[in-house]
């Protein structure tokens, strides 16, 4: 068994994927079940929300990009038809008439809400990506600008209030993961009253 530790230090980006399983479907989402269950949102307001597209539906989610102004303008056109040809994409997303409803509850934490969102996000994306990559799976995680018309969003069935975050193409482990640079922790980490 894969421990915390040692699934955070293994996870590696992997552009190049398969469209082969490497578990069932029901054992994927019985995994991002958990995810969403167990990783915390602020005041528990559950404001991320996951898509996940398999099979053909993620093929064409894929091809959509592809077509997308801001896709082709910012060149990452290859990029896209390594994700087409994985297994599948899971899409986070933030649910802002959630953050909106949060904020009437909490009036004195009304600055904050869009920030806890971003962070709780952020653990969720993490948390997905590493518990894929311990199931077997390669990923990697993009921040691209699509979704973003209302029309793209009904293709999907998406709310037009869920902002689109994150998506997360996976699949089979295709060649090596891109090599990541670690840096030292001295850099990073600074501790005070250690003595």
């Amino acid at each position: 068994m894969t421990t915390f530790f040692e699934a955070i230090q293994n996870r590696r980006p992997y552009e190049s994927v398969t469209a082969e399983a490497v578990v069932s479907k029901e054992r994927l989402l019985d995994v991002l079940e958990h995810v969403v269950t167990y990783v915390p949102t602020p005041f528990n307001v559950q404001s991320s929300k996951l898509l996940v597209l398999l099979g053909e539906q993620h093929r064409q989610f894929w091809s959509d990009a592809s077509k997308n102004k801001e896709m082709s303008k910012n060149d990452i056109l290859e990029q896209v038809a390594h994700h087409k040809a994985g297994f599948g994409t899971v899409l986070f997303f933030e649910d802002q008439q959630a953050i909106a409803d949060a904020k009437k509850q909490q009036p004195k934490k009304l600055d904050y809400f869009s920030s806890w969102s971003d962070h709780s996000s952020g653990m969720l994306q993490l948390t997905a990506w590493n518990a894929l990559q311990v199931e077997g799976f390669g990923a990697n995680l993009y921040h691209y600008p699509l979704l973003t018309r209302l029309e793209d969003k009904e293709k999907w069935e998406v709310p037009e209030w869920w902002e689109l975050k994150a998506q997360l193409p996976f699949g089979k482990p295709s060649g090596s993961p891109i090599e990541i640079n670690e840096v030292e922790s001295e850099k990073i980490l600074r501790i005070y009253g250690k003595k």
